[in-house]
């Protein structure tokens, strides 16, 4: 499979994609971070409970959904024959599994901007180091796109 003439190509698309996805939470939380820490006052003191629910609950259901979710897009992609289709299908499959990781990430982010409880950036952080561990390396996709369930 990597011998294939558009392996290369594709694998540069998917790394693109990874690193705007991740730079994309990188950048909001910094600019977060860099307001709350300059003064700005949008705490609101009475999101802090709801959030110290809501945060958990969706970083776990993010992991688990980014596990699961994308799953059967997978296994189409390993059972195709055509070279186009199992790309799309992986690259599909890895979309919806980093989106599904950088929705509660962001989520994190605003709740950080409305109660200014670092806690937040916390969840943020093992989003981001999880994130980071999906990156989508040659012997990645040629492992994921070869084992069997």
């Amino acid at each position: 499979m990597q011998n294939h003439p558009q392996f290369k190509d594709f694998q540069k698309s998917l790394a693109i994609v990874f690193f705007a996805l991740l730079g994309s939470q990188i950048v909001f939380a910094l600019v977060a971070l860099g307001l709350i820490s300059s003064g700005l006052e949008i705490a609101n003191p009475e999101f802090r409970t709801y959030g110290l629910i809501i945060v958990p609950f969706l970083v776990l259901a993010g992991f688990i959904a980014s596990r699961f979710v994308p799953a059967k897009l997978h296994e189409r992609a390993r059972t195709s024959d055509d070279i186009e289709e199992k790309f799309n299908h992986y690259r599909s499959a890895l979309i919806i599994r980093l989106g599904l990781l950088e929705t509660p990430s962001f989520f994190a982010i605003i709740a950080y901007l409305f109660t200014g409880e670092r806690l937040f950036l916390g969840f943020v952080g093992m989003i981001l180091f999880y994130f980071i561990t999906l990156f989508p390396s040659e012997n990645r996709i040629i492992s994921d796109l070869s084992q069997e369930e």
